[in-house]
């Protein structure tokens, strides 16, 4: 049996139709409602009905309803009690309690302001009225988005920072790259965020405050921060040597607001200097190294790579002065001066119109050569160092290389006739012959081919000679002087000759014993005929 205790019962009988009726306390009720049986036969008129009875009491009071939102949505929400038909929800905004809100639902969402409390109490209510208002919900402050959001750049690393929030407990950012929009990232309660972004690559930021029960809307995005792109590298990269000093240049590079220009010396790369927008370099090179050079172009999102390497510049040493050549007998000697930074050198010969193959000379400043009689020389010299070498110098004038000394002169006295005679010098085409008589030295006289000279030898005359071979161009030296030879006086008859005591010779006889000649002295021995 069901107890009635001034409670109104309701039975509804569900067939096809819903009916209301008074049950007294004599009806046979279960403890629970009933529902209508499903297998209720209507259409054979066959009708079992089930009764389902409710009693008129109220809902047990709700628990407080549940805050959440998300920037200014606000969301209140709730468990919908069976015997509830709908809630009474009152907002307490800032402290002051609004009037309430029928609700048939669990939930209720709506634009809230930010920088306001707001707070939730909930009655659920049926036929038999409502229940006092629960207790009132957690509270949620809407967050305003925060300010000063600031978007920069160093490099490849993008930087924010934004003011505090009061109230909120995290913050949120997140990072459009591109237009593409991606997640939000809980930063807890700091208030600053890097990236190391992509060259080329935009940016921008939003931020949002967040409580426990949600988050303020996002933020006004930062203006786009778009990351230069690594540049090119640079294009037209030259390097000339003028002596010893090397310049290099190149061309602008896209993207470019410094470069960078390395240099190798004998192979071997230096660091990287920084010429800043510069896009020429200079160096003083030292000779007997060989140089290279690469250069790159950078910005403030990097470097691009190295351009290939210029070209080798070999810095030679300077080209030796003071070469001079001089003839000494049948020899050439050649000398000339250091050059600085040489550590040898090389020399070659020109015969006749034809240069020769180098010699190095290590560092030795002079070379001797032996000639050949009438062949024409020139010589050259360069200076080297590391396998580099300097172009050659200017040649010498032209040594000519005289013909031998005639051998074998000989002079021969036959009578009054005095012959001279000497063997042939090789590449010889002519003869010149001097005559010394009684020690005085006459001009050469031109003998042409001939190998032999003649004269007639005066009576009491010394004669002495001496013989050069010559070339069309050079004569050798002159010969030894032939030994002296004299030709004797003749005598037709005899003189006597007398003396005084003192033995001075003072008249002179023939062989007849006539005076041919008197000589008078004066005192001390001086004769009168002076």
């Amino acid at each position: 049996m069901c107890r009635v205790r001034d409670v109104i019962k309701i039975c509804m009988l569900a067939l096809l139709f819903t009916v209301s009726c008074t049950v007294d306390a004599q009806v046979g009720c279960p403890t629970e409602p009933l529902r209508v049986s499903p297998e209720a036969d209507v259409s054979s008129g066959n009708v079992a009905p089930q009764i389902i009875c409710e009693e008129r009491i109220l809902p047990p009071i709700p628990a407080a309803p549940a805050v959440s939102y998300n920037g200014t949505s606000l969301r209140a929400e709730w468990s919908f009690h069976r015997r509830a038909n709908y809630h009474l929800l009152r907002q307490i905004v800032n402290g002051v309690a609004q009037a309430p809100v029928n609700l048939g639902m669990s939930f209720f969402q709506f634009s809230a302001s930010a920088g306001k409390n707001y707070r939730f109490q909930l009655a659920a209510c049926n036929d038999a009225g409502c229940t006092p208002y629960s207790a009132v919900s957690a509270t949620a402050y809407i967050l305003a988005p925060p300010g000063g959001l600031s978007a920069t750049y160093s490099g490849l690393t993008v930087s924010n920072s934004w003011y505090a929030v009061s109230a909120a407990t995290s913050y949120n950012i997140r990072q459009s790259t591109n237009n593409n929009w991606g997640n939000a990232i809980n930063k807890g309660t700091a208030r600053t965020h890097a990236i190391t972004g992509v060259p080329g690559g935009s940016y921008r930021y939003q931020v949002q405050a967040c409580t426990n029960l949600g988050c303020s809307a996002w933020s006004a995005a930062t203006p786009t921060i778009t990351l230069p792109p690594i540049p090119a590298v640079p294009a037209g990269l030259n390097a000339s040597l003028s002596g010893t000093s090397v310049s290099v240049g190149w061309n602008v590079a896209t993207h470019a607001t410094s470069y960078l220009i390395r240099q190798s010396i004998n192979g071997n790369w230096g660091n990287a200097v920084n010429k800043g927008t510069a896009r020429t370099h200079g160096v003083i090179a030292i000779p007997g190294n060989s140089y290279q050079y690469q250069v790159a172009s950078c910005n403030s999102s990097g470097c691009s790579g190295w351009s290939a390497a210029t070209s080798a510049l070999a810095v030679a040493p300077s080209v030796p002065a003071g070469l001079a050549a001089s003839l000494a007998g049948t020899d050439i000697n050649v000398s000339w001066q250091a050059a600085a930074h040489a550590t040898s050198y090389e020399i070659r010969q020109n015969t006749n119109g034809s240069w020769g193959n180098a010699v190095v000379k290590g560092g030795v400043l002079i070379h001797k050569a032996a000639v050949t009689p009438g062949s024409s020389y020139q010589y050259q010299v360069l200076a080297c160092s590391n396998n580099i070498c300097s172009v050659w110098s200017s040649a010498t004038s032209v040594i000519v290389a005289p013909p031998p000394v005639p051998a074998s002169l000989e002079a021969n006295m036959a009578g009054s006739a005095l012959s001279v005679s000497w063997n042939s010098s090789a590449s010889a085409i002519s003869y010149h012959i001097r005559q010394s008589t009684n020690g005085s030295w006459g001009s050469p006289l031109n003998k042409g081919a001939v190998l032999a000279h003649s004269i007639t030898a005066s009576e009491g005359a010394t004669y002495q000679f001496i013989v050069q071979a010559c070339s069309a161009t050079i004569c050798s030296a002159w010969s030894a002087a032939t030994e002296a030879i004299r030709k004797p006086v003749s005598l037709v008859g005899i003189t006597y000759l007398h003396t005084d005591v003192l033995g001075s010779v003072i008249a002179e006889s023939d062989e007849n014993g006539q005076i041919i000649n008197k000589t008078d002295y004066k005192p001390f021995g001086q004769s009168k005929d002076n």
